[in-house]
């Protein structure tokens, strides 16, 4: 009786092994198949919310680095560069390399390369949802409204990688441009096109965006809608020296957003222009204590 209780024991053991050895893996449980978020639009959604985190806040950056962060980084750092630019040097990190004409700047170990990773995460995480979005469950005004921001967040990355690392269109339309990575799954050693061919892509996105977010409401300010799109080629329609373009596109943007604020807001010192509604206010992403983009 002892011998066959110890049998049973041990073939009890081996049983609990091998259960638990199909239970258990070593898998990060952080990583999830990405079939997970490609086949609906509700998944599809997630990764245009990350997106728009890239896209408007970038990534956790060092004080140094934050400078480069999102729209608004970008945006503020090309119009603040100069050779007359000083900073306290004890700014927690020091943001000034940034903002002054350093070696930094040429160098692809620091500031040259983190504008084009920053750019080209955008791009491809922008790019699986371009792919994804037609074999995806969902509707059509639903597919529509992810590839139509995709596409203008996809535009305006290549626009700004443009602005960066070449000579304006004018002299330049014929020279080496970017890589232009169109699919998640493009080969990695892809050569550079032209400018002329990136910037005919960014023009193309954007006409694109503006027809298929061209039913959507959006919820909140800082989403891409039509406007915003329109807005965007009228910007690149004035670089590349298309005047009457960036006429016709800025004008969709003035019939719709013409009102101009009133003195009490100018006034305010525009720190409250989401709240108070400002009629001629057309895109904006705020800021608040808890969610700000450090410097």
């Amino acid at each position: 009786m002892k011998k066959i209780f110890i049998s049973i024991a041990c073939v009890f053991s081996v049983l609990m092994l091998c259960s638990c050895e199909d239970q258990l893996t070593t898998h990060d449980a952080t990583k999830v198949d990405s079939s997970t978020f490609t086949t609906s639009a509700a998944g599809l959604n997630q990764v245009l919310t990350a997106t728009y985190k890239a896209f408007l806040m970038g990534a956790g950056e060092s004080q140094t680095g934050a400078s480069y962060q999102g729209v608004s980084g970008f945006l503020m750092y090309y119009d603040m560069m100069g050779s007359d630019v000083t900073v306290n040097e004890w700014y927690g990190a020091s943001p000034e390399p940034i903002y002054e004409f350093k070696p930094s700047r040429r160098e692809a170990a620091s500031g040259a390369s983190n504008i084009w990773s920053k750019m080209y995460n955008i791009i491809n995480m922008s790019n699986i949802i371009i792919d994804a979005a037609p074999e995806a469950s969902g509707t059509d005004s639903e597919k529509n409204t992810l590839v139509g921001q995709a596409k203008a967040m996809r535009a305006f990355a290549y626009f700004h990688l443009l602005m960066n690392y070449q000579q304006t269109y004018a002299i330049a339309k014929d020279k080496r441009g970017v890589i232009l990575r169109l699919h998640p799954d493009d080969e990695p050693d892809m050569g550079f096109s032209t400018v002329g061919q990136c910037y005919d892509q960014v023009v193309e996105d954007l006409k694109d965006a503006e027809t298929k977010l061209s039913g959507f409401n959006r919820a909140e300010k800082w989403e891409v809608d039509a406007s915003v799109a329109a807005g965007m080629l009228a910007r690149v329609y004035q670089v590349m020296g298309n005047w009457s373009g960036a006429f016709a596109e800025a004008k969709k943007v003035y019939d719709k957003y013409g009102t101009l604020m009133s003195k009490e807001q100018w006034c305010s010192g525009m720190d409250h222009l989401m709240e108070d509604g400002c009629a001629e206010l057309v895109w904006g992403v705020k800021y608040p204590n808890l969610t700000n983009v450090s410097s």
